[in-house]
Parts: C-alpha cells; sequence; structure tokens
C-alpha cells in the first residue's frame, strides 16, 4: 500500500513537471507583454489515458506551484529584468478540462495559482476546467482566485477568462463568483483606455436563472463575444 502510494505521488509530481510548458507550443499566442513568459498549465483529460479524479488534483497541485516556479526561471535565464510586465515573470492559461475534478481539487488548484500570484511568479488569464465535476464550494475557491488576484496597478495581469461550463455548480455558487468579480471592480482597464469585463462560461450547470437574474444587472452580460453567440 506504502509502495503504491509512493509511486503514484511519484508520478503525480513528474505529470506537474512535465505539463507547464511555454503556451505557443500548445496553441500560440501571447497574452502577456513582452516581459512576461507565455506558460500553460496543460491537464487536459483528453490528453491521458484516464481523466484525473478529485484526490490526484489535491495531491498534483502543491507541485505545480514548484513546476511553475522552475519553468519560468529556465525561460528568463540571462534575461537582464528579473520580473516581466505587470509585476510578474509568467502568464499563465490552465487547461484542466475533461477531468474529474470536484470542488477540493479545484480550492487546491486555486490555492496553488494565488501562492504564485503572491510569489510575483506567475499571473492566471484563462482557467479551464469546464466537464468536471465543480460545485458551489469549488466555485468560491474560484471567487477567491478572482479576489486574490485582481491586484490595483497591474489590471493587464487579471484574470480574464473562466470556463465552467458542464459541472454541478448552482446559483449560489455562480453568484460568489459574480460578487467576487463586481467587488475587484471588473470591468477592468485594458489596452488603448478600453474595459475588459471577465468573460465566465457557466452553462450546462445547475443553476437556477430566477434566483441568479437579481444579481446581472451590476455586470456585463455579453450575448456576443467576436464569433462566440450565446
Amino acid at each position: 500500500c506504502r509502495r503504491h502510494a509512493e509511486r503514484v505521488m511519484g508520478s503525480l509530481e513528474q505529470l506537474a513537471y512535465g505539463c507547464v510548458r511555454r503556451r505557443d507550443d500548445v496553441h500560440g499566442g501571447g497574452g502577456g507583454g513582452a516581459g512576461n513568459v507565455n506558460l500553460t498549465i496543460n491537464l487536459d483529460g483528453r490528453k491521458r489515458d484516464r481523466p484525473l479524479r478529485d484526490q490526484d488534483f489535491v495531491a498534483l497541485a502543491p507541485h505545480l506551484f514548484g513546476a511553475v516556479k522552475e519553468a519560468v526561471r529556465g525561460e528568463r535565464y540571462g534575461r537582464a529584468s528579473s520580473s516581466g510586465d505587470g509585476g510578474v515573470q509568467a502568464v499563465l492559461d490552465v487547461h484542466a478540462e475533461h477531468n474529474a475534478c470536484a470542488d477540493a481539487g479545484t480550492i487546491a488548484l486555486c490555492d496553488t495559482l494565488i501562492a504564485l500570484r503572491q510569489h510575483n511568479i506567475a499571473a492566471v488569464r484563462a482557467l479551464f476546467l469546464w466537464k468536471n465535476e465543480v460545485g458551489d464550494e469549488g466555485a468560491r475557491g474560484i471567487a477567491r482566485l478572482i479576489s486574490a488576484t485582481a491586484v490595483r496597478g497591474f489590471e493587464r495581469m487579471w484574470v480574464a477568462e473562466v470556463h465552467l461550463s458542464h459541472n454541478s455548480i448552482s446559483a449560489a455558487g455562480a453568484v460568489s463568483i459574480f460578487d467576487a468579480a463586481q467587488a475587484s471592480q471588473y470591468p477592468r482597464p485594458y489596452v488603448g483606455g478600453g474595459l475588459a469585463p471577465i468573460w465566465l462560461r457557466l452553462e450546462h450547470n445547475a443553476i437556477n436563472m430566477n434566483a441568479l437574474i437579481r444579481h446581472m444587472p451590476p455586470h456585463c452580460r455579453a450575448e456576443r463575444r467576436g464569433d462566440r453567440a450565446h
């Protein structure tokens, strides 16, 4: 039993260090400034033999801190500046869709992402947790992530996208995310003097719209975003 547990922990640590890579190696594209390293944490369940379970995310999350820190150190080796644009060294896209991540795993993941921001290592640009088992407690963990990473003066490094469709979030969990965004004063100032709302997807959850609608007027209720229609 102990040896099996050690093997599992070792494989999860290997996964943590193997899943962090330059973002243009995965799907291309910027997101940060010229001084930022663009990274992806790629835990997409479709890329594995089996989806990651909730307890896997709990065990994996602490290793992700070291993995991102090491990746940033490697990418920034030899650069003149020790910090990038926006007060952080890297910008992260976190792909954890198509797994069995529930509340405990979501909270553990968000705690790690908060710690990365607090240590000025990396800021989350987009969080992909669609097609998981996230409930209201997990949604509250995401709300804490939004609040904790909304650092004044560095609005360009705030969370820009949260993808949570096909989960088990109710109106209460959705409201906690809305309240966090509102308290953080989204829409955030953006390049060129414009404003950028947080892009939040919550379709196919357990949300009663009648209970939710009264919380919506202060927020941006976009019907279209580019070529995406909802």
